[in-house]
Formats: C-alpha cells, sequence, structure tokens
C-alpha cells in the first residue's frame, strides 16, 4: 500500500507527537510505501530520533503557504499513492486521491458557547466561532473518510456538519513510550508541600486564569502549603498576569516543556490539574494516570469519557469546587483498578499505528469509501 503521509499542519500540540511515532512506526513496516510531508515541528522531533530519509518532504504550513500546496500537489502526482492519511486536518490542500483526515480541533468539532466566550467578548466569540466552523466545512469536503479520537468529537462533528456516522472510524490517543512502564505513585502526599502540575500551554480555553483563584482559596485554609507548576508561554497573558499578582510565590511557571523532560515534571509533583473547558484528547489524562498521580479536571462530557472514575470532577467555572476537587485529590488513595482499565484501554503508540494501518487498507479496499 502506497501512503502519502501529510502533518504538514500540524505545528502544536499533541498531533506533533502523534505524527512523529507514525512515522518511526512506518520506517518498519515492510507493507507500505511512504512519503511524509512533514511540518518543521515534526522534522525536529525525528530528527531528534534519528529518523532521516529522502522520502520526508519538509514544507511550511499549507494554511499559509501556496507553495507549499503545489509542492504537497506535485508530491501526489509523482508518488500516486494509494490513499492520503492526515493526521489532523483541515488541511487546506485538495488531493486527488482518497483521503482520509483525522480531526482533532475542538472548536471544529464540539465546542459550546461557554468555551468559545471564555476570555473573549461576546464579538470576538462571534467571530471566531464563524471561523472554526468555515474551518470545519472545507475538512468536511476536502476528504474522504474522517478520524477521531473521542466519540465526542465524532458525534460533534458529525452533527455539525451532517457527515453520515459510516464515513467515521475512532482512532483514539495512546500513551507515550516514556509513560510505559511507570512506577506507582507514594502511599501519600505531604501537605506541608503540595506541588500541583499543570501541564498546559496558554490559551484561552485551557482557563489558567482560575490558578489565580485557586491561590487566593487555598492560601486562607492553614493545613495546606502548596506550589502550582505550570508551563505556559513567556509571552501569554497568564505570564503577564502573574507578574503582578500578590501570591505569586505560590506559582512556579516552568515555561514550555519538551516531550522528552515530561516524565522527569511528573515525577518531581504530587497531583496534576487539568482545567481546559474544551479539549478533544489531552495525553495529560494519559501521562497522569501512567504516573499514578491524582488527577483534578474540569466536569465536562469529554473529560468523563477519557478519564472514567479516575479523576476528580469540578464544576468548570469554580474555583472553590475546584479548591475542594484539589484538597480532595491530596488525601485519596489512588483507584488502581480504574488505572489499569483507563490506560489498558487506549495502548501504546504502536497499537495506535497499527490500527490505523487497518483502517486505511481498509478504506483503500473499498475504494476510497466505506
Amino acid at each position: 500500500m502506497k501512503i502519502l503521509f501529510n502533518c504538514s499542519v500540524n505545528v502544536v500540540g499533541g498531533a506533533i507527537q502523534n505524527s512523529a511515532n507514525f512515522i518511526k512506526y512506518a520506517f518498519a513496516d515492510s507493507q507500505c510505501e511512504c512519503f511524509f510531508l512533514v511540518s518543521h515541528q515534526v522534522f525536529s522531533v525525528l530528527t531528534a530520533w534519528g529518523i532521516a530519509g529522502n522520502n520526508i518532504v519538509l514544507v511550511d504550513s499549507p494554511a499559509r503557504s501556496m507553495h507549499s500546496r503545489k509542492v504537497a500537489l506535485d508530491l501526489e502526482r509523482f508518488f500516486q499513492p494509494d490513499i492520503v492519511y492526515t493526521m489532523a486536518g483541515p488541511t487546506y490542500i485538495n488531493f486527488k486521491s482518497p483521503h482520509v483526515m483525522g480531526i482533532s480541533d475542538p472548536y471544529i468539532t464540539h465546542a459550546d458557547f461557554l468555551s468559545l466566550r471564555l476570555n473573549r467578548s461576546f464579538v470576538e466569540a462571534l467571530r471566531f466561532g464563524v471561523v472554526e466552523f468555515l474551518k470545519g466545512v472545507h475538512a468536511r469536503l476536502h476528504a474522504d473518510f474522517f478520524l477521531f479520537q473521542t466519540e465526542s468529537s465524532r458525534f460533534g462533528f458529525c452533527k455539525r456538519y451532517m457527515l453520515p456516522k459510516e464515513r467515521t472510524s475512532l482512532l483514539q490517543n495512546a500513551i507515550g513510550e516514556a509513560f510505559l512502564h511507570s512506577s506507582v505513585r507514594k502511599e501519600s502526599v505531604c501537605w506541608n508541600q503540595v506541588k500541583i502540575f499543570v501541564p498546559s500551554a496558554y490559551y484561552s480555553h485551557k482557563n489558567l486564569e482560575i490558578i489565580f483563584e485557586l491561590v487566593s482559596i487555598l492560601s486562607s485554609r492553614e493545613s495546606i502549603n502548596f506550589e502550582f507548576v505550570t508551563t505556559a508561554q513567556s509571552d501569554s497573558n497568564f505570564v503577564k498576569c502573574l507578574e503582578g499578582f500578590p501570591l505569586r510565590s505560590h506559582i512556579c511557571n516552568v515555561g514550555p516543556y519538551s516531550y522528552a523532560n515530561a516524565r522527569e515534571l511528573y515525577e518531581s509533583i504530587d497531583v496534576v490539574f487539568i482545567p481546559s473547558i474544551l479539549e478533544t484528547f489531552s495525553t495529560s489524562y494519559l501521562e497522569a494516570m501512567a504516573m499514578a498521580k491524582p488527577l483534578v479536571v474540569a466536569d465536562r462530557d469529554f473529560s468523563r469519557e477519557v478519564c472514567g472514575t479516575y479523576a476528580n470532577y469540578y464544576s468548570p467555572l469554580s474555583a472553590e469546587s475546584a479548591a475542594d476537587a484539589l484538597c480532595k485529590s491530596i488525601s485519596s488513595v489512588i483507584d488502581d483498578a480504574e488505572r489499569e482499565r483507563v490506560l489498558n484501554n487506549y495502548g501504546d503508540q504502536f497499537q495506535r499505528f497499527n490500527r490505523a494501518m487497518s483502517i486505511l487498507k481498509d478504506v483503500v479496499s473499498k475504494g476510497g469509501y466505506v
């Protein structure tokens, strides 16, 4: 099977790691012949792993580059693939071959008014929502088959863009190799110094601003000494607000971290806090479970679908509710049975690759449509 794998628009988030892992396993698979259209960010990961070849084509994002679109279409004409597989669209490229596209942008699939409105004016939310909807329409019209990481995102996309479910499949996220064999959590957390890890870059829907209110609430509770460890960009609004925050000694912003350092960060903390009110499938959920760390997340349909009963949930916009959930998580015992159930359900990146290949073969066997 000849596959043109396209990850040229994947420049942030988990799609970078998922793309790099697909390429790594495709290199070792003798049953497929591949060309890879990659972004600079994916290329950097491949270089760090020592993966190189003439079939890796580095391009700027075609979202803003007509030249990249031409390179992609020229490569398709030259290679004549059986199928094009885009890790996460939209692609902004009108491929002629049968096209399977992953959709992982939650604003396209299942954003509600709450997530659109958070940290935006009404006009900004309306404008942003229209742009995201149009991106979804573009994706809907430029692929034959679609992959989703969760049922929530699949249901939302099919409903919004009138896509038959028969033209979709689930390709769930996976646990990174660094987290496959993790040690279990220590028996108890020391209340004298609790480190609360927030593994998130700054975006409006991540709701990092709730941390400021949380710090004020927790600092009034004499029984706990705590520090939030955040990973926001230095030029983000969160960091700008942090500079003038009177209780900033309770927040340590270490900035964006590389995947190579992720496990070390998790080992150094006590609790994982993910306040995001909109996600498709954050790998941080699985990483927290793999490291057997207490997990506190906003109570949303997508988070319950992934985390089950392992996480402690709180009302999404309530800092008081979040503070209670954090305190509960510190004193609670890890549910090992639920932890194993969730982790076994998602598997590793090699299993994810095999699942993707099975779907691609099925689509090819049916002429590009299922």
